[in-house]
Order: structure tokens, then C-alpha cells, then sequence
């Protein structure tokens, strides 16, 4: 599964956005069963650690922590600049870190 984040959320600095994306991206597939995940980041700017965290929440949330574990996993990002793939990696670790 591919999803264009550009087509679902302007702004890359709020927490109430990162909720968003996840919640449109659950829209879009059974997130249970894609082999991976895609978030394709090209068009949009910088991210804050606070979006990522509210997207990782907002899985947290709403899974049991095997199934959580397992989506996070499958989440692949394309199109970031180096200093936001590491605001990613950092998102993921601490939650995953969480469960």
C-alpha cells in the first residue's frame, strides 16, 4: 500500500495532522494485512516529532500491542530529507519502545 501523505494533510507541524494521516491511511487498506506500508512524503515539508508521535499513538491506541508492533513495522517512508527520516526513526523507536 502507497499513500501520498500530500493528498491527506497540509500541515506536517500538528499532532491533530499526524492523527489524521493514520486515520485516513486505515481508510484506504486493512493495515493488518499489507506486507508494507508506504507513506510518501514527496511535496510536502518538514515534520515535527510531534506528528509522528500522534501517528504512532493514534496505532498504539487502537491495536493490542502485537498488532501495533506488527503495523509499525511494516510503515516504510519515501521522499524525506535525511534530519526528517531521523525525526521518523526516533517517533518509531520511542513507541515501539512504549508497547
Amino acid at each position: 500500500m502507497i499513500v501520498y501523505v500530500r493528498d491527506i494533510v497540509k500541515d506536517s507541524f500538528s499532532p491533530i495532522f499526524g492523527k489524521k494521516l493514520w486515520q485516513q491511511v486505515e481508510k484506504k487498506g486493512n493495515v493488518q494485512v499489507e506486507n508494507k506500508i508506504i507513506l510518501d512524503f514527496e511535496g510536502v515539508d518538514s515534520f515535527t516529532t510531534l506528528f509522528f508521535n500522534a501517528m504512532f499513538n493514534e496505532i498504539k491506541e487502537n491495536y493490542d500491542s502485537e498488532t501495533a508492533l506488527s503495523i509499525i513495522n511494516k510503515l516504510e517512508v519515501e521522499n524525506l530529507g535525511d534530519v526528517d527520516i531521523n525525526t521518523f526513526d526516533r517517533s518509531q523507536s520511542g513507541i515501539k519502545s512504549k508497547i
